[in-house]
């Protein structure tokens, strides 16, 4: 009998409870889509209570009867912890973490119509990957002026990183990055979050943390433009390199951490999205390198590709702060069918050259 060995066991096992027990909140869930049910799920596997808003009926329905929801991600079981309901009063109501998985588009007039329901002081994480078109800004300059007017005093966290909703309800392990001005908070939720298949790090630069995710999506279509095409790897992870380096000039100019760029929010999901067979947005690109008008493609999805409607934002940022953003402009054009796939393709290669 090896005691040293059974002690180490005993250790390892006391540490593995902790962490489990690092969960038990009340967490609320904002948004039945696939990222909704994929968050819930993760919430659920690290020891929570969570309740998941759904407009649709037929989603509550289906997760509160069958535990899968049938609308988003129907072959995968969701766990009997989550209970859905339509009622968003009912869904915020005691929460101590709330979970906001609407689109970005959506964001802003979602909080100006719900602000009544929503507990104070409870912290709220934004996992919306995208720029705001109508403002031009990050949700991170807007939201907190929607909460001061309603007068709302809840912190807001930002989530971003390489985080397919699918691979996440398979357990598939997996690391983001949270980002808030007051690492309490953002510490409180790597804590309810955090399980063995998902880990989360801290970060305070929100800005670099949000562009990260919002600028990706504009590239990963710009991959899919390409793979589409019939090009190759060499092709794709130029595109990639090229690209982060845009975002990082960008995300430098509006006040953004370059090495945060380098991390799980920038190059981290931009590998996944651009390179990775689940994107929506890749999958744009490649029905506009087949000749599908961008109108149709986006009136066929169940789902936002976030990078449509940032790439007009991104080019017109990137424009304002005289940043060299060549993929961005070209993507932009492609997208409002200025410039055909091919064409735009051609275009970049034949820039004049300079130093690297």
């Amino acid at each position: 009998f090896n005691i040293a060995a059974f002690s180490h066991i005993k250790t390892h096992t006391r540490r593995r409870l902790r962490f489990y027990r690092m969960g038990g909140k009340r967490v609320a869930v904002l948004g039945g889509g696939s990222f909704g049910t994929a968050l819930s799920t993760i919430a659920a596997r690290a020891g929570n209570t969570v309740r998941l808003y759904a407009r649709d009926p037929e989603q509550v329905k289906g997760i509160n009867h069958d535990h899968r929801n049938p609308k988003y991600l129907k072959d995968y079981v969701i766990p009997e912890e989550v209970v859905a309901t339509s009622d968003l009063a009912e869904a915020c109501s005691d929460a101590q973490l709330i979970i906001h998985a609407v689109p970005t588009q959506r964001t802003v007039s979602f909080y100006e119509e719900h602000a009544e329901k929503l507990p104070p002081g409870c912290p709220i994480v934004s996992t919306s990957k995208g720029l705001l078109l109508k403002e031009k800004k990050l949700l991170s300059e807007v939201l907190p002026l929607v909460f001061e007017k309603k007068g709302l005093n809840n912190p807001i966290c930002y989530l971003s990183g390489p985080s397919f909703a699918k691979e996440m309800m398979s357990a598939s392990p997996t690391t983001v990055v949270v980002a808030c001005t007051d690492e309490p908070t953002s510490t409180f939720v790597q804590e309810t979050l955090a399980s063995e298949t998902f880990r989360l790090y801290r970060s305070t630069d929100i800005v670099g943390v949000q562009l990260g995710g919002a600028l990706k999506n504009p590239i990963a279509i710009a991959a899919g433009v390409a793979e589409g095409l019939g090009y190759g790897t060499n092709t794709l992870a130029a595109l990639v390199t090229r690209g982060c380096g845009e975002m990082q000039r960008l995300a430098e100019a509006l006040g953004g951490r370059p090495e945060t760029l380098s991390g799980l929010s920038g190059i981290g999901d931009l590998m996944l999205t651009s390179l990775g067979g689940l994107s929506r947005n890749k999958a744009v690109g490649r029905r506009i390198a087949t000749g599908e008008s961008v109108s149709d493609i986006v009136a066929s999805m169940d789902e936002v590709a976030e990078g449509v409607p940032t790439a007009a934002v991104a080019a017109e940022l990137a424009q304002r702060e005289n940043i060299h953003a060549p993929i961005f402009n070209i993507i932009q054009k492609v997208l409002t069918e200025e410039v055909s796939a091919r064409d735009a393709v051609y275009m970049l290669m034949t820039m004049p050259s300079g130093a690297e």
